[in-house]
């Protein structure tokens, strides 16, 4: 019985085989190796807090920007070796890569039942805030405010009936909140991230998301905000601006703690967001699921060493699927990540001999060329 057990593992798919849905909305491009059905419900959520954003903050629909790309990975380990791996990568659970060529976020699909755990839509919902803050109203922002703004938003839920609800407590930080090493607010507008241990980071993330829940919150405080931030971007420094808008800085430390200890409430809007019209669901072939996790890779950014690397694999795809145009197109990608511009060439047309209206493939070829144009003076 033992080699008929072993003839059974030969024929149980692998992780690097798994096979990939990607799902299609008016703002997003996501793909998932889970059901399709989890997608689906996945889909809906993430237009509903783009409608929701839009709403609150008064961004009209009628852009024509890019999708956005979410790779929607089975687990947290997942996302950490798709970031890079390496002792950086150990407390990744999602991250963000904005780029001309296009955005896109990574998380895990997993959804916690505990109050206090950081979940895929905790993570998903702070790096899109993000997205949506850089993209729609560029400026000068001090980073307890870029991550403070991000996680007030995470926490937005939506009921059965699509009413969202925001200002829900960041459970996900109370350890770093009450339990951490004591933040001062006053230093709040004096650190970068860059100059917080990371040990120190929870309580840096938990004290930010206070001070907007806050501001956000409390009537006697209204105004002082939006003053901060036109200071700072007139060029005020980040301290100077936070005691003329917010006055005595010790106080507010004060009346930020006492907020804490009192009962945190958030705010159900009675207007329901609507789910998206269409959310179009497609199963991909062998050769396209084959290609996500190396397209993930080489999206997240590679320096020539990296996409060396990554060409083996490409081609190895490419020669398993030679007729399919994706497969030729991210071997065109990858031989020109790494330098391998005449290579790169060869890939593209092949890619566009199958598929002559592939845009990715003549724009790559078109790179290319400006390339040249340039090392040629």
């Amino acid at each position: 019985m033992r080699w008929l057990y072993l003839f059974l593992l030969l024929l149980l798919p692998t992780s690097a085989e798994a096979a990939w849905y990607e799902a299609k909305t008016r703002h997003f491009v996501i793909y998932s190796s889970g059901s399709e059905k989890a997608l689906r419900d996945f889909s809906i959520k993430v237009e509903r807090f783009d409608t929701f954003l839009r709403r609150r903050f008064l961004v009209s629909d009628d852009d024509a920007s890019q999708r956005w790309t979410i790779f929607l990975l089975s687990s947290s380990d997942e996302v950490q070796r798709a970031h890079g791996g390496g002792k950086y990568a150990r407390d990744v659970a999602g991250f963000y890569n904005g780029a001309v060529t296009g955005s896109l976020a990574v998380v895990n699909r997993v959804r916690s039942s505990e109050a206090g755990e950081l979940d895929g839509d905790i993570i998903l919902f702070h790096e899109y805030a993000h997205h949506f803050m850089l993209h729609y109203f560029p400026a000068a922002y001090p980073a307890w405010y870029v991550e403070g703004f991000a996680e007030f938003l995470a926490t937005t839920e939506f009921t059965p009936e699509g009413n969202a609800k925001l200002g829900i407590p960041a459970q996900h930080r109370a350890y770093g909140i009450l339990l951490g090493k004591p933040f001062k607010t006053e230093a709040l507008f004096t650190k970068a991230i860059g100059d917080i241990p990371s040990e120190d980071h929870d309580a840096f993330y938990g004290r930010s998301w206070l001070l907007v829940h806050y501001l956000d919150h409390v009537a006697a405080r209204s105004g002082q905000l939006k003053k901060y931030l036109l200071d700072i971007n007139a060029g005020k420094a980040s301290i100077d601006a936070a005691r003329s808008a917010f006055g005595d800085l010790k106080l507010l430390d004060k009346d930020l703690s006492a907020y804490l200890a009192g009962r945190l409430s958030y705010s159900t809007e009675v207007r329901s967001t609507p789910p998206p019209d269409t959310v179009s669901i497609t199963a991909l072939d062998p050769a396209a699921s084959a290609i996500v996790p190396l397209r993930l890779r080489s999206m997240r950014g590679v320096d020539p060493d990296e996409a060396k690397d990554l060409v083996p694999k490409f081609k190895a795809i490419a020669d398993k699927y030679p007729g399919s145009a994706d497969a030729w197109y991210w071997l065109a990608q990858g031989y020109a990540d790494a330098d391998r511009d005449g290579d790169a060439l060869i890939a593209a047309d092949a890619a566009i001999k199958i598929d002559p209206m592939l845009s990715r493939a003549l724009l790559l070829r078109g790179e290319i060329a400006v390339r040249k144009l340039v090392k040629d003076k």
